[in-house]
């Protein structure tokens, strides 16, 4: 049996996408706290997916966070010692980091998001509507942030994120054949003093995204004249732990693949 770890705060997730969808039994297996203290909040209709989590006490709001509301949504739902779980485009992931931090609550991301309107806006230069810039300008908050304060964890999601941890696992195992009682590193020289060490070079990472081939088959293989984008995207949709394919409708950026409004692809 899995242990729990216990949490007594309560956690907020903003979005429940292909990432939503995963993060949710995680919640549930490794997290020791009753699901009454869950709240999920997006713009798009996935309750048929969640419906078993609700029946055991997960919150399930149906609403779009805008410039407008999201310090009325963040306060309702979390506060001092909660989690906010923000697993969303378009929502400001500074703005809502900047509430957090005068609010008390920790938080995690899977990139820096804007507000809808940042990448394509003319009146911004080019290099400010760049991903570099966003984490940037993220860096350079958090340098006013003080001692103690509440954390953020930011673009913790596949890669960058998770994948960083899968490196280090993999420097770890390369040095213990050398010395078994070889202890891990706790700062960013000692990874490096490690890296070389065991003689590392160069990291490649490959990475094969088959969400994005769903999309390309479904995009090419409508046969119907002047058949609508919604119609010839419908099989990109991101599927349940059932199989069944949720509501949410693929759209093409050149840097990315996103699910919906409400999900990423990490």
């Amino acid at each position: 049996m899995t242990k729990k770890i216990p949490f007594k705060g309560r956690i907020l997730m903003i979005g429940y996408g292909s990432v939503g969808h995963c993060t949710m039994p995680m919640i549930d297996r490794h997290l020791d706290m009753p699901l009454s203290r869950v709240t999920v909040v997006e713009p798009d209709d996935h309750s048929e997916e969640i419906a078993p989590y609700v029946a055991r006490g997960v919150t399930y709001v149906n609403k779009e966070l805008t410039k407008k509301n999201y310090k009325d949504v963040l306060a309702k739902y979390v506060g001092r010692g909660d989690m906010v779980l923000n697993l969303s485009v378009n929502v400001s992931s500074q703005d809502v980091m900047a509430w957090c931090q005068q609010n008390g609550a920790n938080y995690l991301d899977t990139c820096i998001e804007p507000w809808p309107g940042y990448y394509d806006n003319p009146k911004l230069p080019a290099n400010e509507r760049s991903n570099y810039h966003l984490r940037y300008t993220t860096r350079e908050m958090a340098k006013k942030w003080p001692k103690g304060s509440p954390t953020m964890v930011v673009t913790m999601g596949a890669n960058p994120g998770l994948i960083s941890h899968f490196v280090k696992a993999g420097m770890m195992e390369i040095g213990r054949e050398k010395n078994k009682n070889l202890p891990e590193p706790k700062t960013r020289e000692g990874w490096a003093r490690l890296a070389m060490d065991i003689g590392l070079k160069t990291i490649h990472i490959a990475e094969r995204d088959t969400r994005w081939q769903m999309c390309r088959r479904s995009w090419t293989s409508s046969s119907t004249p002047g058949a609508s984008t919604a119609s010839s995207a419908k099989g990109c949709s991101p599927r349940s732990s059932a199989g069944a394919p949720t509501r949410s409708a693929c759209r093409w950026t050149p840097t990315s693949i996103r699910w919906g409004r409400n999900a990423r692809s990490t």
